[in-house]
């Protein structure tokens, strides 16, 4: 009875030149070990993918993130300069990125895991 209704009032709205949007499943989480934070140099998790699970130090990385899985049970700090420098992004545990947010594709220089 729900769905006959749900497809009755899709239909009329796209009688009166609406659009309907329908929900897809989430996509599944990338592919990357336990305990790791995952950076990979393409979107959709494509491309070479690089991989860190040392804590308490800055590490600098290529400047080629294009998606992120922080497949970790502690959240991950990004930085837009070498060093641990300049503009952070906080990434919580299990949180993942594909794209990157808005200014930070190819932005990332380096990381600190805690």
């Amino acid at each position: 009875m729900t769905k006959r209704l749900i497809m009755l009032a899709a239909a009329f709205l796209l009688s009166l030149g609406g659009s309907v949007a329908v929900a897809t499943p989430a996509q599944a989480a990338p592919q990357c070990p336990s305990g790791y934070l995952c950076l990979w140099t393409e979107f959709n998790f494509g491309g070479l993918r690089s991989q860190y699970n040392r804590a308490g130090v800055c590490i600098d990385v290529p400047p080629s993130t294009s998606s992120l899985y922080n497949n970790r049970p502690r959240s991950a700090l990004l930085f837009a300069g070498p060093g641990c420098s300049v503009s952070q992004l906080l990434v919580g545990p299990g949180q993942w990125f594909d794209p990157m947010p808005a200014g930070w594709n190819d932005a990332v220089r380096s990381i600190r895991l805690n």
